[in-house]
């Protein structure tokens, strides 16, 4: 289908996802995206070109009572859906390196040689074994 994946790979699919996310404007409000903006985003995608501004004013004016409302200064939301997957993955790669930073220092110090020290019975000052 022109606006979708169907039929790829798993792995393939989840790469053009994440393209084509990347690649359109769908608003996110507040962790939510709109089906007739997202549906509008693909199509103006697959379509090449933008819409002229009447006609885009004429779209939005049909189906406005549908649309999710606009912040309260009338305004689209600031970030897209692509804003929000680009802070997903920077927050999995933090995640990951901070995890492997913990591994690295747990298995060092696991590794490094154990010194134990025990009262000395001679002069009561601690001796290293």
């Amino acid at each position: 289908p022109p606006l979708g994946i169907m039929g790829l790979d798993r792995r393939r699919g989840k790469s053009d996802t994440q393209q084509i996310i990347m690649s359109v404007d769908i608003p996110n409000h507040d962790g939510s995206i709109h089906f007739l903006e997202t549906l509008h985003a693909l199509a103006g995608r697959i379509a090449g070109t933008e819409l002229p501004e009447d006609e885009e004013v004429k779209i939005r004016g049909k189906i406005a009572d549908r649309l999710p409302t606009l912040d309260v200064a009338g305004h689209v939301p600031k970030y897209t859906a692509a804003h929000y997957h680009a802070a997903l993955y920077v927050q999995a790669a933090v995640r990951g390196f901070l995890a492997r930073y913990e591994m690295r220092n747990k298995l060092a110090t696991q590794n490094s040689p154990r010194q134990s020290f025990t009262p000395s019975r001679r002069n009561s000052g601690l001796h290293e074994h």
